[in-house]
C-alpha cells in the first residue's frame, strides 16, 4: 500500500512540475515577448523560478518533470526535427539545477529538507543554478549547431534566468504571506 502511495505522490509531483513549467513557459513566450534576445533566450525568463521551486520542493521528481516539459518545449518551439537536441536540452534544464541543489546542500551546510534555507543561501543557490544550467545548455546547443554567439547568449540567459527566478520566488513569498494573513483572520 505504501509503495502505491509513493508512486502516486511521485507521479503527481512530476505531472504538476511538468504542467507548471510548460504553462509558465508558454505564457513567458507570449506575454514577455518584448524580453526576447534570441530564440530561447529572454532577459526575463519566469520558468526558471518554476524550475528552482520544483527542484527545492520535489528534488528528483521535479527534475524529471522539468526535463519532460523542457524537451517538449524545445521540440515544439525551437528545433522541430531534432529530438536528440530536445531531449539533451530537457535533461540539462531539469538535472543541472538538481546538481546545483546538491552542491549547495553539501557546501553551504543546508539541511537536505531545506529547514535552514535562508535568503542569502537561496540567492547563492539561485545564481549557481542559473550559471550551471545556462552554461551547460549553451554548450550543448552550440555543440549541436543550434546556437551562435554563445558568450552573449550566456550572459543574457543568466540574467534572464536570475530575474525570472527572483520574480517567481518573491511572488511565492507574497502568496504564502497573504495566505498566512488570511488564515489568521479566519
Amino acid at each position: 500500500m505504501n509503495s502505491i502511495k509513493n508512486i502516486i505522490n511521485n507521479s503527481t509531483s512530476v505531472v504538476i512540475t511538468s504542467l507548471s513549467y510548460y504553462c509558465i513557459s508558454v505564457a513567458n513566450f507570449r506575454l514577455l515577448a518584448f524580453s526576447k534576445y534570441s530564440e530561447g533566450i529572454h532577459w526575463i525568463y519566469l520558468p526558471s523560478g518554476i524550475v528552482l521551486i520544483s527542484i527545492l520542493l520535489f528534488a528528483e521528481n521535479g527534475a524529471v518533470g522539468i526535463a519532460i516539459a523542457s524537451s517538449i518545449i524545445t521540440q515544439q518551439y525551437y528545433v522541430h526535427d531534432d529530438w536528440i537536441t530536445s531531449v539533451g536540452n530537457g535533461l540539462i534544464t531539469g538535472f543541472s539545477p538538481l546538481a546545483a541543489r546538491a552542491f549547495c546542500i553539501s557546501k553551504l551546510n543546508i539541511d537536505a529538507n531545506l529547514n535552514n534555507l535562508n535568503g542569502s543561501s537561496l540567492m547563492i543557490m539561485s545564481l549557481l543554478f542559473c550559471l550551471l544550467k545556462t552554461c551547460m545548455r549553451e554548450l550543448w546547443l552550440s555543440l549541436r549547431g543550434h546556437q551562435n554567439h554563445a558568450q552573449y547568449a550566456i550572459l543574457v540567459s543568466v540574467v534572464g534566468d536570475f530575474v525570472g527566478a527572483l520574480a517567481i520566488l518573491y511572488l511565492a513569498k507574497i502568496i504564502i504571506a497573504s495566505v498566512g494573513q488570511f488564515r489568521n483572520k479566519t
